[in-house]
């Protein structure tokens, strides 16, 4: 270190780290607005290699009313007033800002900011229903994506992560009148409005130059007003030359100052009169050089350039500063130049792919807008649409290709992704159709006669295919079927893992053996048919018969019990006549209906839409009172029979709701359960069913109910409220009567 030169202002000290290279550096220090940067005049030769920047720097302990920090380098000083301290640069500074540059690698997971500050975004939308059924007649479904494509991003996927540098020439050259320095403030302005509207944008930073550079503010600002108020001087008096490398060696201090201030992205924005003429030695190749660092791996800085006057041209600054795209502005450059030519981008296609039980992917090309670069908000609507998705949980990747205005040949892609966005089943129950009921005279006889009997197989039918037939009870066709009913049964599962039965009766009768009727017709065909479940109240079925004085249940909760009484005369033993050797018998029974063992569950499904109970008193089509009054007496009429064990209800409209969370006997609770008038949306007859079946599989009801369940569904007539609200009923009623832990009829 060496002394210090004598200043010619106040200043008592200045704390500097100097290289030497010459002994003919000259110091000075002036109290200005900002901070200037002036080529060294008394060695203009001195290669910018030699060139010490911030990065370098150390402090003295100085007073502190007149601390001042001096950067001094062989070929460049640069002034800093009292007024405008930089951060000093500390270890701690460097790991905050990679700290940042962590987080804006989160942040940005579905946005992407492009080289010169404009950014791509993309969005998928959700699917509604998440889960698709696939059509009847084919093993596939209707599959419609939606996603936004955005330029700029927005919304809580971007961050503010680009640092933009005005260089600005106020020489001559440019500001030779007013009106043609009012017209570059705007050029600016406009800029300054539209990048600050852009949420990417974290900040800026003015430097103004002719034959030297003035950084208006050390500090990067995103403070609209400080930003216009430091490049509304008309011009410079310091010479008429344009010190390109003065405007870019200061831009590169500014952002060695604000290192934990600065973005990821740093975008150079330099308007110049089309020339580098200064410093007098190697004007172009010093620009050169600063243009390589700027644009090097410690700063990837965007460059572009706008070149302003009469028959001006962009060689000349191309050749200086080769980076970049260079604009041309003859008069006007807030009228001739689009700023979106500079931080704007266009959006070029979008590509939704699915990748599950189908793999498939479908572009959509955007269309051209007028002009074809935008800086301000532009979404586009990118789709999917198929009538081929097979079954299978999908993960569906949303991609936009995009193109910075300064590098239109590049193409740059953002892509999101969601693993299971969607599924597609296939909720298609098989069909399976049994043969004819077969009623067969052996040939035999005796009480232990039998008849081999052939059939034919169960047809079984599945949109997706069968996984496999079992026959679940019964004799295979060929074997020897004994004396009397067997009943055949059979079970189709089809890929998806949905079954069907079905089944059919062979009945054997043997010669002078007196056998009972068959059970059912046999000239029926029963075919199992999802479609059509049966739902009648009370039940038609065969009647149960009782036998050992065992209680039966009938489908509709009622029970059915026999008590056969002893011989009327005589005790348990009957003499004979003598001379007849036989003898008179009367023999009584009691049938009893219902039963007397409580076993029997009643679940009250009660349609609390704003169809059946309409908007309260008053209104004609609100039967509240007529339906709570129905329930009632139904609560009454089982609550009376010994069969019943308990009773629970369930409310629906929109949703099903389960108004008693353990099944009761108490006629009171069971009332005021369904006496709320209920709500105005859909009915949702699938909703209603399906709490049902929550309910009866809860604990403690699964201890509690009956092995019977009779449910009793109210409705207002059409289903609702679901995507396919009759299928969805469907499958929630076959849920209910196909549970194997307790046998249920609606």
């Amino acid at each position: 270190m060496v002394p210090f030169p004598t200043l010619r202002h106040s200043l008592t000290a200045i704390v500097a780290t100097l290289i030497w290279t010459s002994s003919r550096v000259q110091v000075q220090a002036q109290h200005i607005r900002g901070t200037t940067v002036r080529r060294n005049t008394n060695d203009e030769n001195t290669p910018l290699s030699n060139l010490r920047t911030p990065s370098i720097l150390s402090t003295l302990d100085l007073p502190k009313e007149e601390e001042e920090l001096v950067v001094i380098s062989p070929d460049a000083y640069v002034n800093v007033t009292a007024a405008s301290k930089v951060p000093t640069f500390r270890d701690e500074t460097l790991w905050q800002h990679q700290q940042q540059q962590n987080e804006r690698e989160t942040l940005l997971s579905n946005s992407l900011l492009l080289d010169n500050g404009a950014s791509l975004a993309v969005d998928l939308t959700p699917v509604v229903p998440s889960v698709i059924s696939v059509a009847p007649n084919s093993c596939a479904a209707t599959v419609n994506l939606q996603a936004l494509a955005s330029t700029p991003a927005t919304g809580n996927s971007i961050v503010p992560d680009v640092t933009y540098m005005y260089l600005i020439d106020k020489s001559s050259s440019t500001f030779t009148t007013p009106n043609r320095a009012t017209q570059i403030n705007t050029f600016f302005d406009d800029l300054t409005n539209v990048i600050l509207q852009n949420p990417s944008t974290k900040n800026v930073g003015v430097i103004t130059f002719a034959n030297s550079a003035t950084i208006q503010y050390n500090t990067l600002t995103n403070m609209a007003t400080t930003i216009k108020q430091s490049y509304q001087s008309v011009g410079n008096t310091n010479g008429d030359n344009t010190c390109c490398w003065c405007a870019l060696y200061a831009a590169q201090w500014v952002l060695d100052q604000n290192v934990a201030l600065r973005g990821s992205k740093i975008v150079v924005v330099l308007l110049s009169d089309g020339t580098c003429d200064a410093p007098l030695a190697s004007p172009v190749e010093k620009a050169q050089q600063v243009t390589s660092i700027l644009t090097g791996p410690n700063y990837q800085a965007q460059m572009a350039k706008v070149a302003v006057g009469n028959a001006v041209t962009c060689s000349h600054l191309d050749t200086a500063i080769p980076s970049g795209p260079c604009l041309i502005a003859a008069s006007n450059p807030a009228q001739e130049v689009d700023v979106a030519q500079i931080v704007g981008a266009k959006l070029v296609q979008g590509t939704l792919s699915i990748t599950g039980g189908s793999t498939e992917n479908q572009i959509t090309p955007f269309p051209l807008t007028v002009p074809e670069y935008t800086a301000t908000e532009l979404v586009r609507l990118m789709g999917f649409s198929s009538t081929a998705v097979g079954p299978g949980s999908y993960t569906v990747t949303a991609t936009v290709e995009g193109r910075a205005a300064t590098a239109p040949s590049v193409p740059a892609t953002v892509t999101t992704t969601q693993v299971g966005l969607f599924q597609v089943q296939d909720l298609i129950y098989p069909t399976v159709t049994c043969p004819t009921n077969m009623w067969v005279v052996s040939s035999g006889s005796g009480p232990s006669c039998s008849s081999v009997v052939t059939y034919a197989p169960p047809v079984a039918n599945d949109n997706c295919g069968i996984a496999f037939q079992q026959q679940l009870s019964g004799l295979t066709s060929g074997s020897a079927f004994p004396q009397g009913d067997t009943i055949n049964q059979f079970q189709v599962v089809d890929t998806s893992g949905n079954a069907a039965v079905c089944s059919f009766v062979v009945t054997v009768t043997c010669p002078n053996v007196v056998t009972e009727s068959p059970t059912t017709s046999p000239t029926t065909s029963p075919t199992f048919s999802p479609t059509q479940p049966t739902t009648s109240f009370p039940t038609t079925e065969t009647p149960p018969l009782d036998t050992n004085n065992e209680q039966v249940i009938y489908g509709n909760g009622l029970s059915l019990v026999s008590d056969i009484i002893s011989p009327v005369s005589g005790g348990q033993v009957v003499v004979t006549s003598p001379s007849t050797c036989s003898a008179s018998v009367t023999v009584q029974a009691l049938a009893l209906t219902p039963g007397t063992t409580a076993n029997t569950t009643y679940i009250f499904v009660v349609d609390k839409s704003g169809s059946t109970f309409g908007e309260g008193d008053g209104d004609p089509f609100d039967i509240s009172d007529e339906i709570n009054d129905f329930y009632e007496n139904l609560t009454n009429q089982v609550l009376g029979y010994t069969s019943t064990k308990n009773v629970g209800v369930v409310t629906y409209g929109t949703a099903g709701q389960i108004q008693t969370t353990q099944l009761t006997n108490n006629g009171t609770v069971i009332v005021d359960s369904f006496t709320s008038v209920g709500d105005s949306g859909a009915s949702c007859c699938a909703c209603g069913l399906t709490a049902a079946k929550l309910l009866l599989d809860s604990f403690p009801n699964t201890e509690l109910r009956g092995s019977q369940a009779t449910i009793i569904f109210m409705g207002d007539g059409p289903c609702s409220g679901t995507a396919n609200p009759n299928l969805d009923a469907f499958n929630a009623a076959l849920a209910l009567t196909s549970s194997l832990d307790y046998s249920a009829t609606i």
